[in-house]
């Protein structure tokens, strides 16, 4: 099955988006905090992002909730939990997104989760897009660059259900693979922990990456974490016949760019779920591949959702109808349930 990321959309159809600012209701924007930068900079890439991705110093996390809070911390920057304070705030529903040399770190918070490779060599290696939302938008290959010696990745320990997003073959590492030859190693893995957030981790920088497609990339190791709450919430909402692992597709609404369409090249029926942080109404459509609409919810309060039976090259649409901010991020996840 292939759920195909539509690059051309469909904007003749569009119509024009108010930005009234009179949408009554707030999807909670996820609050956001940073460590000093080291060998990698994420707050570079969130200033570039937009005022709507400001965060905090990583000092002042305390002052927040855990639920609904992201840390992303730099490789080489200073730690600002101990290990098992870091494991306590996941566990109460916090998000972590790590890089590179925090590898270590957060093997000791999740001991029986990961453990840490030895130190590996810079350079640049042919690396496999695992996640089948990000193969469709990123195509199934990338190369990444390691611009700093000793870099780390995390080994996820066989009886624990790690999502791996991209992945190197050991042979291109010089290493036997510890994971199955069909996955490699893992270089961008996710962990949600049962009952409480989640862990995101990626062993490269991304300040040290300049195609493209790699920038994509970083736009949803970004995006990922920033929404992980909310596709926490809205898995919880999915009937049982359709809770299988999905797909999951990442993006930002705005003015200038008020729709994106996925195209589903599989005929079935399928549950597909909207959510989305900030001020805005947005619209949830469903199409046949012939252009008939078969449902199209919409909504001021976050998540939407609909089902239906769709004909292969069948899309979903997700349009903002009113927007009072720049940028609005969103996740969609698509089932196709079975039963």
């Amino acid at each position: 099955m292939t759920e195909h990321l539509d690059q051309n959309t469909h904007h003749r159809q569009s119509s024009p988006v108010s930005l009234s600012g009179t949408v009554p209701n707030v999807a909670k924007a996820a609050r956001l905090f940073v460590n000093e930068p080291g060998y990698d900079d994420v707050g570079r890439v969130l200033r570039r992002m937009g005022k709507e991705f400001a965060f905090k110093s990583a000092t002042k996390i305390e002052q927040s909730k855990p639920a609904n809070t992201v840390l992303f911390l730099n490789c080489g920057g200073p730690s600002v939990y101990s290990a098992r304070r870091l494991r306590r705030f996941v566990e109460d529903g916090g998000t972590v997104y790590a890089s590179d040399q925090q590898a270590t770190f957060v093997a000791r918070a999740f001991p029986e989760v990961f453990r840490v490779s030895k130190p590996m060599d810079f350079g640049s290696f042919s690396a496999m897009v695992v996640d089948r939302g990000l193969k469709e938008a990123l195509g199934g290959t990338l190369r990444l660059h390691f611009d700093v010696g000793d870099w780390r990745f995390l080994i996820p320990k066989r009886s624990q259900r790690v999502k791996v997003y991209v992945s190197i073959q050991g042979s291109e590492l010089g290493l036997m693979a510890r994971r199955s030859s069909a996955e490699g190693i893992p270089i961008v893995l996710g962990y949600d922990v049962p009952g409480g957030g989640s862990v995101f981790f990626t062993a490269f920088h991304g300040a040290a990456q300049q195609s493209r497609k790699i920038k994509e990339l970083i736009r949803f190791l970004i995006l990922r974490p920033i929404m992980s709450g909310d596709l926490r919430t809205t898995r919880l909402m999915i009937p049982n016949v359709a809770r299988t692992d999905g797909v999951e597709l990442f993006g930002v609404l705005s003015s200038s760019a008020p729709l994106r369409d996925y195209v589903i090249q599989e005929a079935g029926t399928w549950r597909v779920s909207l959510s989305w942080q900030g001020t805005a109404k947005l619209r949830l459509e469903l199409h046949n591949r012939n252009g008939v609409l078969r449902a199209a919810p919409e909504s001021t309060n976050s998540p939407l959702a609909v089902n239906g039976h769709v004909s292969a090259g069948g899309y979903v649409r997700v349009c903002a109808i009113d927007i009072s901010t720049d940028q609005i991020p969103y996740c969609v996840l698509m089932n196709k349930t079975f039963g």
